[in-house]
């Protein structure tokens, strides 16, 4: 693509001047951009929570309003072909994730925006390759990488002065969102929307022998069915490979183009837990009765992931021996209180981030969440206080 401009547009046909006066643009630009972040995330707050809580649609709605608005406005060389500089700003990377791909975008924005380099220009492993074959036309890449962060300073003002402004206007798609965060503990909403981050687009494919999924394989491997059961049941039986095919032969001969039968494997469109993934899978797969239904009192936590401390040790143990008790907490003498919640919707939102904390490096963001939640309730318990609370978590 360099190359393609420099054919057009060379060295030679810009000067110091330009590149300076270029540069100046851009740091206007990039100040002010970084100052909205700064507004968004800080100081009006929960701004990532109520974007992970928009529908899809409503999220994608706000990401092609931006982009058209840059394209209609931002001031380069190029114009609304700036575009093509940008391969991260695209629907599917941020809205990946239920969105968290936009989150992440702007936080790194701002991270590199608030460096001490001005003007700042923000990294990608695509454009960095362009500037090893744009040897002998430096100075065009100077331009094309100021007009590059140029657009993507327009776009997230753009993208999210759209999000505030369906906030300010309290638009249709904005309203259930607001409605949520107005008529519900922190604790919920921060929840909801973390765990839509955490959710599966689509079921996993997983071999009926090995059970590996799809995802399990570098490089992918492109699985077989059983055309026996696809022909005559409409049903998919997946297999990696022909040998893990023949392995199962002893067991699904027995049903193949028969019945309908499959292992339910994890993660799959047979598992009605598919679109979770873990540990939030783990801990209600164990909280499961004879009947297949949940019993709230028996949501415990998940396998540690990393070591936990002294404290978030003792924690788990005393709320494995007591499973009616939603948390412990210890006054400044060290005199247990035992934390119960009635509700039962908060119950188990609670109970499922609690259980996720303990198993998880201390930077979680649930950690936020359930302190908030619980600050809240008990701050003013006898006995205990925000501080000795606070203290006792980050203990934990």
């Amino acid at each position: 693509m360099i190359e393609e401009i420099s054919y057009t547009l060379d060295d030679s046909a810009v000067t110091p001047d330009d590149i300076e006066a270029f540069h100046s643009d851009l740091r206007r630009t990039q100040e002010a951009t970084a100052r909205s972040l700064r507004s968004i995330f800080f100081d009006q707050g929960h701004f990532d929570t109520i974007w992970l809580l928009l529908s899809t649609s409503e999220q994608g709605r706000h990401i092609l309003e931006g982009l058209k608005k840059t394209c209609a406005d931002v001031q380069t060389l190029w114009g609304p072909d700036s575009r093509a500089f940008c391969p991260e700003i695209t629907v599917t990377n941020l809205l990946s994730q239920g969105g968290k791909g936009f989150v992440d975008f702007l936080t790194r924005t701002l991270e590199v925006l608030e460096s001490p380099n001005k003007p700042a220009f923000l990294p990608n492993p695509w454009w960095d390759e362009a500037q090893h074959r744009s040897r002998g036309t430096e100075i065009i890449f100077e331009i094309t990488t100021i007009t590059r962060n140029k657009f993507i300073a327009y776009f997230v003002l753009a993208s999210t002065g759209s999000i505030v402004n369906d906030i300010v206007k309290r638009s249709e798609g904005m309203k259930p969102v607001l409605d949520i965060m107005e008529n519900s503990d922190g604790l919920f909403a921060q929840s909801l929307a973390m765990a839509k981050t955490t959710l599966r687009d689509k079921p996993l494919v997983r071999c009926e022998n090995c059970t590996k999924s799809s995802e399990g394989f570098e490089p992918p491997v492109r699985f077989m069915v059983c055309s026996t059961c696809k022909s005559k049941l409409a049903f998919e039986v997946h297999y990696c490979s022909r040998t893990c095919q023949q392995e199962d032969w002893s067991v699904h001969k027995r049903t193949c183009g028969k019945k309908k039968v499959s292992k339910g494997l994890s993660g799959t469109k047979e598992d009605d837990l598919w679109a979770f993934t873990d540990p939030v899978t783990a801990m209600i797969r164990n909280s499961r009765n004879q009947d297949g239904h949940v019993a709230l009192r028996d949501i415990g936590l998940g396998a540690p992931t990393a070591k936990r401390s002294p404290a978030a040790e003792l924690q788990a143990e005393m709320l494995e021996a007591n499973r009616d008790v939603d948390y412990f907490l210890f006054t400044a003498s060290g005199k247990p209180v035992r934390f119960v919640i009635d509700d039962s919707a908060a119950k188990i939102t609670f109970k499922i981030v609690r259980g996720m904390v303990p198993t998880q490096p201390a930077e979680t963001p649930h950690l936020g969440a359930m302190a908030e939640y619980m600050l809240k309730l008990m701050s003013g318990y006898p006995g205990l206080s925000r501080d000795i609370i606070l203290k006792q978590l980050c203990a934990e």
